[in-house]
């Protein structure tokens, strides 16, 4: 009795024993799927497909009117498999060389790129358009250029360069068999079309005022020009030179000449820019009617400084001095309205400090001499 009650305990205990045995194992082997297939898509993505690369994406910039200053024109990138169909339609679009070395790439086995001149209507072969620029930029100064990688170093380009630049690219993804060969019959994927990326700025400069500065600055040799819109204080126009190519910049990186110096935002001796200032300063002091006669040059301590018309313009009022840029007229307001007054109209008009032209540009600060050095 008491053998027959220990057995049955026994056997219970085994199947208990046996179900816990089983719930273990089963658990056990759910967690080895689970751990098997978390990230099996990603694995597919990098190891079952072969991805080729038409473009990097990058954000255009446009002028005030919606016109792109970048990214201006755009070509057909081909993705073609190693088929002989593909071959044979390849054979109706290029000849000679081009053509032996396009096939000659497909005699790997791999799916290859290539620009066509136009759109291909082909099963084996997939096209996209693509933004490129193949001639020098407008505004090269104020747009920027970009390196190597695609990414902005300069100007617009580099302090928009995180909004702008993309990690992604426009490519085609083919299917790919265990040891890597193209699957036939399987359509490629065409990622990130050209229209997809959104990321571009809208500028202030109108391209025709642009390029309408861009020619007459052609006249000059070292200098800037900017065109601004009087009541927005909006910037139309702006040029610096000499110019410089975008798509030839080591030419320029030991030209005595500095061409790729911004002259348009950066502080040099400014010259006959400072007589506005000079004028302000004298019509707030109730001078404006100040008359003076240009005779070539003006003595003024122990130093003769001339005027740019050595022979002299005869009698200046302040909207003749203006007109002609007479150097002694305004040497002789200068000393008429007083430095120190000369002096507080410079810090209003921000002589000698930075403006912001927007996020991540600034005009350089400038020198202005202080009253001290005035006295």
């Amino acid at each position: 009795m008491e053998n027959r009650i220990w057995w049955r305990f026994f056997a219970h205990r085994s199947v208990l024993c046996f179900l816990v045995l089983i719930s273990l194992f089963f658990c056990g082997f759910l967690r080895v799927i689970v751990i098997a297939t978390t990230g099996y898509k990603d694995v597919l993505e990098t190891h079952g497909r072969l991805k080729l690369e038409a473009a990097p994406l990058r954000g255009t910039i446009y002028d005030c009117n919606m016109i792109p200053l970048t990214n201006k024109k755009t070509k057909i990138i081909a993705a073609v498999a190693p088929t002989n169909r593909a071959k044979n339609e390849l054979k109706k679009i290029f000849k000679g060389k081009e053509l032996d070395d396009l096939l000659g790439r497909l005699e790997l086995g791999k799916p290859i790129l290539c620009e066509v001149p136009k759109e291909v209507y082909c099963e084996d072969i997939y096209c996209t358009s693509v933004y490129y620029d193949d001639e020098p930029i407008i505004a090269p100064h104020t747009l920027g250029y970009l390196n190597n990688e695609n990414n902005g170093i300069s100007g617009i380009q580099g302090a928009y360069n995180e909004f702008l630049s993309s990690n992604d690219s426009i490519y085609f993804s083919f299917a790919c068999d265990g040891l890597g060969g193209v699957l036939q019959g399987v359509k490629a994927e065409i990622h990130n079309n050209t229209l997809t990326f959104l990321n571009s700025l809208v500028t202030t400069i109108d391209v025709n005022i642009q390029s309408i500065v861009e020619e007459t600055a052609n006249s000059i040799g070292r200098g800037a020009v900017i065109v601004a819109d009087a009541e927005s204080l909006k910037i139309r126009g702006i040029v610096s030179r000499p110019n410089f190519n975008n798509l030839e910049l080591s030419k320029y990186l030991n030209d005595p000449s500095s061409p790729l110096f911004n002259r348009a935002i950066n502080s040099y001796a400014v010259g006959s820019a400072f007589k506005p200032c000079v004028a302000a300063a004298a019509i707030e002091n109730n001078l404006s009617k100040t008359k003076y006669t240009c005779v070539g040059n003006m003595q003024i301590i122990d130093r003769t400084f001339n005027c740019h018309e050595r022979s002299g313009h005869g009698m200046m009022t302040l909207e003749y001095a203006l007109a002609n840029s007479c150097n002694t007229y305004f040497f002789n307001l200068a000393l008429k309205t007083g430095g120190d007054k000369v002096y507080k109209m410079a810090n209003v008009l921000h002589f000698g400090r930075k403006i912001k032209l927007c996020d991540g540009i600034y005009t350089s600060n400038g020198t202005i001499p202080t009253e001290v050095k005035l006295k």
